[in-house]
């Protein structure tokens, strides 16, 4: 099922003024402080997804240890040991958010993982108690990722990983949508990087969702 007939069947949109005011009391530090918490950025190859974060720090709306592969990846490769393969960074990755969770620390995470299997550390902290809010970032069309993904890394990410990664990311959206507690979606297909949010909707339990 696409993702869009997904949100129409199980959402309720809200009108602009009620997103604003959602966003406002998500974004409150009072609300920040309660509970465990895992932030949790996803998105295709190419969206965006570091620079949304990067602005939520920037303007201390977000205030938790941060978590991606590309800095477990740096801290291996500082250890003077072979480089590591994307799956070995993946699962030290995973095994740092583990730990997190086992710890009852709050953090904000961005995996870089395309299989999904991060969602498996996603039931464990919901088991263990945690609030799990997603932030997806999105864009309007792929030819924005292949343009992004080629002038950031180059021939080292191929334009199949990219196509792949944008067309199969809805499958895991939809996943997080079961397991999440909110979820915020991110239009990040300006090429000025005025990233906002999308329409807010309300799930059917009465969750709240800013899509």
């Amino acid at each position: 099922m696409q993702l869009n007939a997904y949100l129409q069947k199980h959402f309720t949109p809200f009108d602009y003024a009620t997103t604003q005011k959602i966003l406002a009391e998500k974004f409150n530090l009072k609300n920040l402080s309660n509970g465990k918490k895992i932030f949790l950025c996803v998105g295709a190859i190419g969206s965006g997804k570091s620079t949304v974060i990067a602005n939520l720090y920037a303007q201390n709306l977000l205030h938790y240890p941060y978590l991606s592969d590309k800095i477990v990846a740096e801290k291996l490769s500082s250890t003077g040991a072979p480089k590591s393969t994307c799956e070995q960074v993946a699962a030290a990755t995973h095994k740092i958010a583990k730990n997190l969770v086992k710890s009852g620390h709050s953090f904000c995470w961005e995996p870089e993982d395309t299989n999904g299997k991060y969602l498996e550390i996603v039931d464990f902290a919901k088991k263990q108690g945690f609030k799990i809010e997603v932030f997806y970032v999105m864009t309007d069309a792929v030819n924005i990722n292949l343009g992004r993904t080629m002038q950031r890394f180059g021939q080292s990410t191929t334009a199949q990983q990219v196509l792949d990664s944008f067309y199969g990311i809805e499958k895991q959206v939809i996943k997080l949508i079961e397991h999440c507690d909110t979820l915020d979606m991110f239009d990040n297909s300006s090429q000025f990087g005025q990233t906002k949010p999308r329409a807010n909707a309300q799930k059917e339990t009465g969750e709240t969702f800013c899509l």
